[in-house]
């Protein structure tokens, strides 16, 4: 099944699951039960090239199934990148997705598409995936084994996207743009245990990190975002001083947290109304 033109009922924003199995079962289980279809995971969803990695795939995409659910993910910056990008493992569909299982798939960097609202006016909503962030624990980490250049986003690339003149109602992302408001960069606390514990090149390099996705954000608009990385929930609303938008920022927990700070669901028709509510106080 494409991405593209799909209406879906209910839908789900989901937290980091680090290929986490138990807990991620126990997120499953709560979306079925609140007749969710349609899962879009905010990145760090568990892509290694590992056994436990495959066994992860395995046990998830048979509860998807059962469930009769289908889970579209962003990267992270917790990803094996080459293998994520193995045409030969994981190929690219027509509708520009990765296929990672029968009811997994990867959504690349940049990727649009529209859900349609099931009703007589057949509303629209568009997404825009933005996966990638930059991992401030680098100094505990290896380069090409435990993290890889690919996990931050390239400013080329937004450069790229702003010159097809994409516009978006909902941003999935796994960092937070620079002026979302943010449970943790946002907590001054935070910040001087992260340079302590990682270092001012780090923090600022993390920083300087969601200035990037900012760029993208002030130009595409979106009314509404979704992020992960930080692990702490939160929703929280402002304005962006670019355009004037109201925007909604839905910040998860990782699945290993409560459920319900790892978890955002909501009716399509809900998100379309918290869209057009949000592009008329911008007016």
């Amino acid at each position: 099944m494409s991405i593209h033109n799909q209406a879906p009922t209910n839908i789900a924003f989901v937290g980091d699951w680090h290929g986490y199995t138990q807990a991620s079962r126990r997120i499953l289980t709560a979306l079925k039960q609140e007749n969710v279809s349609h899962i879009l995971h905010t990145g760090d969803f568990g892509i290694w090239n590992t056994q436990g990695t495959n066994l992860f795939l395995k046990d998830i995409n048979l509860r998807l199934k059962y469930n009769n659910q289908i889970l579209y993910f962003v990267d992270g910056n917790h990803e094996e990148f080459p293998h994520l990008y193995n045409k030969k493992l994981f190929p690219m569909q027509a509708d520009g997705t990765r296929r990672i299982r029968s009811n997994i798939f990867h959504i690349p960097r940049g990727l649009t598409w529209k859900w349609f609202v099931d009703n007589d006016e057949n509303q629209p909503i568009t997404f825009l995936a933005m996966g990638g962030a930059y991992s401030i624990d680098r100094k505990y980490r290896k380069l090409n084994t435990s993290y890889w250049e690919e996990e931050c986003i390239d400013p080329e690339h937004i450069q790229k996207l702003i010159g097809m003149q994409i516009k978006t109602d909902v941003l999935i992302s796994h960092d937070s743009p620079a002026d979302s408001p943010n449970p943790v960069t946002d907590d001054p606390l935070s910040q001087h245990q992260a340079m302590r514990f990682y270092g001012r090149t780090h923090l600022d390099a993390s920083n300087a990190h969601r200035e990037t996705l900012q760029v993208l954000t002030d130009y595409v608009d979106p009314a509404v975002i979704a992020h992960g990385h930080y692990h702490k929930y939160r929703i929280s609303t402002h304005t962006r001083e670019a355009t004037g938008t109201e925007v909604t920022t839905i910040s998860l927990s990782e699945n290993t947290d409560h459920t319900q700070k790892s978890i955002h669901v909501t009716s399509l028709q809900d998100l379309y109304n918290l869209v057009q509510s949000s592009r008329d106080q911008g007016e």
